[in-house]
């Protein structure tokens, strides 16, 4: 009976309406008839690139690759997806079908993937904003919000195997165990903190600016410095934290080795570069190409909340605003 009940709350019926509506969509555009090829297609192509080469081929022969050059994006995209890689290429032993790493099961699993982060970062996202005390009903509107008025469709739909469902799933982590280490010092959050911002940047490293968020999470002075007293106290947990954190690091610097014979490469080359003394942030929010407030209208809207919101959470405000700032700058 409480099975039910919980089925018949607003963030029950949210996950499964986003879940169902994403499933029916992955069907029609992303699998029907000859779609599943084109999956891998631009920047999913090279994130996943490691998983084949790591699992099936063993070939790290440059010559070997489109362009002759290593993998561009880091690997943090593809440890996400290797457990559903790894289901992949089971199914298609059994069932008979090529175990290339490209055959439909593959490309099917890449949208498995990013469907699940993103209703895993949809939970996250539900149980942060409970910490703050907000109306289920409200909070089911927000996670709605987040998926259909934002880009969050598209890349969960038609660009499944790029990196930012997973950087989704991993920022809402991050903001509810912060949040959680703040109020009651949850030791877990202590070790998930230093091992999620690790994956996070060897999955999409811009997004790790969120760190300059977290510390405002606090609310105030006091309770801020009194959890960074109790952390420095736990040493133990820290270093287990540390040494996990190291393992996309690790994975990433032995496929460059293998890749190029060096550990340390810039896979950018020279004509990807950041140029930090002439930002456009003007396109960045209002171009008609990619301008945030043009293609999601509703993060405009969002800026009028920060009004009332900054009369009872001050500090988390001025981080927002701070956070915001040097994102925008550095897109």
């Amino acid at each position: 009976m409480f099975f039910l009940q919980k089925l018949k709350s607003p963030i029950a019926l949210t996950l499964i309406f986003v879940f169902a509506a994403i499933l029916i969509s992955d069907y029609h555009f992303r699998w029907k008839d000859e779609q599943w090829k084109y999956v891998l297609y631009s920047d999913a192509g090279d994130y996943y690139a490691y998983l084949p080469m790591v699992f099936i081929t063993h070939d790290y022969d440059l010559s070997q690759r489109a362009l002759g050059v290593p993998v561009k994006h880091y690997i943090g995209t593809a440890i996400f997806h290797a457990p559903f890689f790894g289901a992949a290429y089971l199914f298609s032993k059994l069932f008979g079908f090529p175990d290339d790493g490209f055959s439909l099961p593959f490309q099917v699993s890449v949208s498995l993937a990013s469907l699940f982060y993103l209703l895993a970062g949809l939970f996250f996202l539900r149980k942060f904003l409970k910490l703050y005390s907000i109306p289920e009903s409200l909070i089911a509107i927000i996670l709605i919000a987040s998926v259909i008025t934002t880009c969050t469709y598209y890349y969960a739909v038609i660009a499944p195997g790029w990196s930012h469902t997973i950087s989704f799933m991993l920022v809402s982590l991050l903001l509810y165990h912060s949040k959680k280490l703040y109020t009651m010092f949850n030791r877990w959050s202590l070790f998930v903190i230093p091992v999620a911002l690790s994956f996070l940047f060897w999955t999409r490293p811009t997004d790790t600016v969120i760190v300059l968020l977290l510390p405002f999470i606090a609310g105030d002075k006091k309770v801020f410095s009194n959890t960074v007293k109790k952390i420095l106290n736990e040493k133990k947990i820290l270093f287990l934290a540390l040494l996990t954190a190291i393992l996309p690091a690790a994975c990433q610097l032995i496929t460059y080795k293998l890749q190029t014979g060096s550990f340390i490469i810039w896979s950018y080359g020279n004509q990807e570069k950041f140029d930090f003394t002439n930002p456009e942030i003007f396109n960045v929010l209002f171009s008609y190409t990619k301008g945030l407030f043009v293609y999601t209208p509703v993060c405009f809207l969002a800026l009028f909340g920060l009004i009332p919101f900054m009369k009872k959470y001050r500090a988390e405000t001025i981080g927002i605003i701070l956070f915001s700032v040097i994102h925008i700058w550095i897109i």
